[in-house]
């Protein structure tokens, strides 16, 4: 009646074809919208890219956000 929420699978000698699922999203803010969006694809067994180079990330981000501490 329960299984893993967060699966991943990694191919060390290629670190940038891992990839994972996680349910019910990445936020656990129910007011942001990635509140729940993984569930669906979490339920059906699909998975998504989880990138490690700088590169790819840079690649495949949708926002970047630059915090600077203040002095």
């Amino acid at each position: 009646r329960s299984g893993a929420s967060f699966r991943m699978i990694v191919d060390t000698a290629d670190w940038d074809a891992a990839v994972g699922t996680n349910t019910p999203g990445q936020s656990g803010n129910p007011a942001s919208k990635h509140y729940k969006d993984l569930f669906e694809g979490w339920n059906k067994g699909e998975y998504f890219p989880m990138y490690y180079s700088k590169d790819k990330i840079t690649e495949n981000s949708g926002t970047i956000i630059i915090l600077n501490p203040d002095s």
